[in-house]
């Protein structure tokens, strides 16, 4: 059987999975062989469609003697036969305001399956959302309520745990995510990043890292070994490597009208609740004691301490 396909779509182009419904449609329809003996006539996005169901329908006409298959979304037609089929499948509906939820969800499913056939251990196909743009690498692991977005890319053995939003970007090999937000970032290999982690506008994470709950990076850049374990803002800095970020750290990096940059040496130790008023540059092998607030650069090999005085009285209260 041979097939001419004519495209008269109008209106509006939704994305649907990381493609266009007209692109869905086109890609689906392409192992149809080019020719006249059928005319496929399409005035609706159907991104369901597939070169099989037309197939079919065609050996509909054949069989039942019928000239045209008539659907919500176009026709199918013939030369030969007399008469009208009608077909209203959700397949051959098309796109509409009331079914693109439907339609979506379907998609999603698709794209789940063809992952898991060909090698990534997806727990369950129906609570995922994987666009099609995605790449996965055999043997990764994605549990349910995942949402992966655009060009991203997860490499193998990594397990993406419950409820991660990743979003054009790339986690490395032998990693471990877990409800967190990943925004236009790259995460090298074996990592840990979250519970409650969030990375944004090109934060770049090197080899063995931890990034723990409740840590923000934003634009800056975490070399091999940097443990950031918790409750921490990362902004317009590159950390070096085998540093310690402690609880409670602030990268200080806007003063109001500008962003400044924080240089972070290897092998230091930042102390929980320090602040980092930008701009800064940290040496290497250098200790902060935790508590301090630092305004002056701090040269490699050396303690630096920034405390009020505490003064405790005897006897009061309130």
């Amino acid at each position: 059987m041979r097939f001419n396909v004519i495209y008269d779509i109008v209106g509006n182009n939704p994305v649907l999975a990381g493609k266009s419904a007209k692109e869905w449609t086109e890609d689906r329809l392409s192992a149809l062989k080019n020719g006249e003996e059928f005319t496929l006539v399409l005035n609706r996005f159907a991104p369901l469609l597939n070169a099989n169901l037309v197939e079919k329908t065609a050996k509909m006409l054949i069989k039942s003697g019928s000239q045209k298959a008539v659907f919500p979304s176009g026709y199918l037609a013939r030369t030969k036969g007399k008469g009208e089929l009608r077909i209203n499948t959700l397949p051959f509906v098309g796109l509409t305001t009331t079914n693109v939820g439907l339609i979506q969800k379907k998609l999603y499913r698709e794209i789940a399956v063809s992952f898991v056939k060909n090698g990534v251990n997806i727990l369950d196909v129906d609570s995922v959302y994987i666009d099609s743009t995605v790449r996965l690498e055999k043997n990764s692991a994605i549990y349910p309520f995942n949402v992966l977005e655009g060009y991203s890319v997860v490499h193998e053995n990594t397990v993406l745990l419950w409820g991660n939003v990743i979003s054009n970007s790339v986690i490395g090999a032998n990693c471990k995510v877990s409800a967190s937000y990943i925004y236009d970032s790259t995460v090298g290999d074996n990592c840990t990043v979250g519970p409650f982690a969030r990375l944004r506008q090109n934060a770049r994470i090197d080899n063995d890292v931890r990034i723990g709950d409740f840590v923000e990076i934003k634009n800056s850049s975490l070399e091999n070994g940097v443990k950031a374990a918790h409750l921490a803002y990362i902004g317009d800095a590159t950390v070096g490597e085998n540093t310690n970020v402690g609880c409670g750290t602030v990268f200080a990096n806007f003063d109001g009208k500008v962003k400044h940059n924080t240089e972070v040496g290897k092998n230091v130790f930042i102390g929980c609740n320090s602040n980092l008023i930008a701009p800064l540059t940290i040496g290497d092998n250098s200790f902060i004691a935790g508590g301090s607030t630092i305004t002056e650069n701090i040269a490699e090999n050396t303690f630096a301490i920034s405390r009020v005085k505490q003064v405790t009285k005897k006897n009061k209260r309130g």
